[in-house]
């Protein structure tokens, strides 16, 4: 006699077993990504390497940090504010 089946695991079918968890799990989406690096950092960053590091290619470790913000168009403008 043959056993039936149930959501139980069954090792003589793993594929099977894989395709039922596939089906149950939300289909996982990725929102764009877009970054915004301030104009200071851009200014520090030139005055660092011109006038302090001297335009040198030695390796330099540098700490950087990323936030999550929302940006805001203006209907009738088009510009963006990061709120």
């Amino acid at each position: 006699m043959g056993a039936k089946t149930t959501g139980a695991y069954n090792p003589s079918k793993p594929g099977l077993q894989l395709a039922r968890i596939m089906a149950a799990m939300p289909i996982v989406q990725f929102k764009p990504f877009s970054s915004l690096a301030q104009p200071g950092f851009w200014h520090e960053l030139t005055n660092l390497k011109i006038g302090v590091l001297c335009l040198s290619d030695d390796i330099l470790l540098i700490t950087g940090s990323y936030s999550v913000r929302r940006s805001v168009k203006d209907p009738e403008t088009g510009q963006g504010d990061v709120i």
